[in-house]
């Protein structure tokens, strides 16, 4: 992300860092603490998908201030509430009353994101074997 930052990129930093998703899973394979998931989250569904694993709120500045600068306030605003409309949609087809309520539901990890939790020894089966059904 900081190459999109820069008028000349720096092509080391194309794989540099940690994603959002290992990031989160690696906290909560070792703290129980509240999280707050940033970086990358675009949409309502990275949003549940972050919530799911376990943090209890996202930020996604970087999204709304560009289209706060390329559009106006009122789109802005329009999007957050698109975004609430859409996660209310993903919590009713997930059987969830609350947003946190996805932290109860299983979640099946899957291709780089297992191999790098396998690697680290992060255990995800319990991710996948939660016992909140969906129906």
């Amino acid at each position: 992300i900081e190459n999109m930052r820069r008028e000349e990129p720096l092509s080391f930093f194309n794989e540099w860092g940690i994603d959002t998703v290992n990031s989160i899973l690696e906290v909560k394979s070792v703290d129980r603490v509240e999280l707050i998931a940033t970086g990358g989250i675009q949409n309502s569904l990275h949003i549940a998908k972050a919530i799911g694993l376990g943090a209890s709120a996202v930020g996604m500045s970087g999204k709304l201030l560009k289209i706060l600068m390329e559009q106006n306030t009122s789109a802005t605003v329009e999007y957050i509430r698109k975004l609430h409309t859409e996660l209310k949609k993903i919590a009713v087809a997930l059987n969830a009353n609350h947003i946190l309520d996805l932290q109860k539901k299983p979640m099946i990890i899957q291709g780089s994101v297992k191999d790098w939790c396998q690697l680290r020894r992060i255990p995800i089966e319990t991710l996948a074997n939660r016992n909140d059904p969906i129906s």
